[in-house]
């Protein structure tokens, strides 16, 4: 359904290059709920942003549902009716009323009848359990409400992939499970597939298929959930993990304390990104960045740790 291979972003800040993707490669399958975690400035919001043409990528291909994504007007046009976006700050229109701001879209830019778009609009707020709140303005509803109105504003679209990011991060952490349950039901009724963000391990293990990690702009371990979280290969991985509070005192399990912050993507090291925090870093990670490893499980990883530093 998605498919990214060496896709590469810069943006000039002040008198600086930024390099917030570098080389990434991803592929999503039909009815597939892939998760992206990784560190505040790592990638992942560009990444689902050039997904969906709010930001242009420099360099590599970024196909969804076999088209090309190109900035031609009329190709931006039809990947928007493919491919759903939520905000984590929801991002309605405060002066249209919920109805209206569902029926925004397919009125404008697939060009709907109204009242067609209005009996749509009411299918997908009944999905998402809020239409009694139609006539309602945004200010009216609570943050959970609100997602809720922002996910069915997407389905509006009829898309075939879904992007989600941080939806759940602004919630009480029972509102944030509702959202999870309902986007679980809705993917299974209407099979679509999800590219879901987040800083949350929890959410990851409960709705997600696949797991990327991101490390200052590139993919650096990658597989099915169970594998990545159970058995995680990569450095990084390892120490985002083990930080994951376990309700046993008695676990015995270490948290890795990383040294120092993530460096900046203007000004990236030499070799590996993540070899100045790496406590297992050999000579070759500062030399030169290691190529993608394919493990017997299906996982893929870039570390020197996997291939002996071949």
């Amino acid at each position: 359904m998605i498919e990214l291979a060496e896709i590469h972003r810069d943006f000039l800040v002040g008198d600086q290059i930024v390099h917030a993707l570098d080389d990434v490669d991803l592929t999503i399958e039909s009815g597939e709920y892939v998760s992206i975690m990784g560190p505040s400035g790592s990638g992942k919001s560009t990444l689902i942003r050039c997904i969906n043409r709010l930001e242009e990528h420099q360099r590599g291909q970024i196909i969804v549902n076999g088209t090309e994504l190109t900035n031609d007007i009329k190709n931006i046009e039809k990947v928007r009716t493919e491919v759903g976006m939520v905000f984590q700050h929801f991002n309605l229109f405060p002066h249209l009323s919920i109805i209206d701001n569902l029926t925004l879209g397919p009125i404008w830019v697939r060009k709907t009848p109204k009242k067609e778009a209005e009996e749509m609009a009411m299918m997908y707020l009944e999905k998402v359990h809020i239409a009694e709140q139609a006539k309602k303005f945004p200010g009216q509803l609570s943050g959970g409400q609100q997602q809720r109105v922002a996910i069915a504003r997407s389905l509006c679209m009829k898309p075939k992939v879904m992007l989600f990011d941080e939806p759940t991060s602004a919630l009480d952490v029972s509102v944030q499970a509702q959202i999870l349950n309902l986007l679980r039901q809705l993917q299974h009724e209407l099979g679509l597939s999800y590219l879901f963000i987040t800083h949350n391990i929890g959410v990851v293990s409960y709705v997600s298929h696949d797991l990327a990690v991101m490390y200052l702009g590139r993919i650096v371990e990658q597989g099915s959930v169970d594998a990545v979280m159970h058995d995680p290969r990569h450095p990084y991985t390892q120490a985002l993990l083990s930080a994951v509070p376990v309700p046993d005192p008695d676990s015995g399990r270490e948290v890795i304390r990383l040294e120092g912050d993530m460096p900046s993507p203007s000004a990236p090291p030499q070799g590996c990104h993540f070899h100045p925090r790496c406590p297992q870093a050999m000579d070759v990670c500062r030399q030169r960045y290691p190529d993608e490893s394919l493990l017997p499980d299906g996982r893929r990883i870039r570390c020197h740790l996997v291939t002996g530093g071949s």
